[in-house]
């Protein structure tokens, strides 16, 4: 039996196709499963969002971004999305399906400590 991150990957992959070849009623009806099978995931509400984006319906995409972000608040993607989505300008910045790791945030941050000992999370000097 596959574990729930496996089946997550898998269903994101599923309905990327979808998405990606405008079959957008056919990636609902995944995504619908997708949720009644792992209510407590944020995934299937970032890939609804994403879908509803498409289909112009920003107010239903911020809902879904942020049911999203509720279950998974340390997911990177998700919030990605959701400031974009809140862009006053359009950024031009793809949305993201929340199972990719995005290379440019790892090990972006690091502790630096001032001279009372006290740390801060500063982004890296590239």
């Amino acid at each position: 039996m596959k574990d729930e991150i496996t089946e997550l990957r898998e269903l994101c992959a599923d309905i990327r196709k979808f998405i990606q070849e405008e079959r957008l009623s056919e990636a609902k009806e995944k995504i619908a499963l997708g949720m009644a099978q792992h209510p407590d995931a944020g995934i299937p509400h970032n890939l609804m969002g994403i879908v509803k984006e498409i289909e112009n319906d920003r107010v239903g995409a911020m809902k879904h971004f942020r049911s999203a972000y509720a279950l998974d608040p340390k997911n990177t993607s998700i919030r990605k999305n959701i400031d974009s989505l809140c862009a006053f300008r359009p950024t031009g910045k793809k949305l993201l399906f929340g199972d990719e790791d995005d290379e440019r945030q790892k090990g972006s941050y690091i502790v630096e400590y001032d001279e009372q000992g006290i740390g801060h999370i500063v982004r890296k000097r590239d």
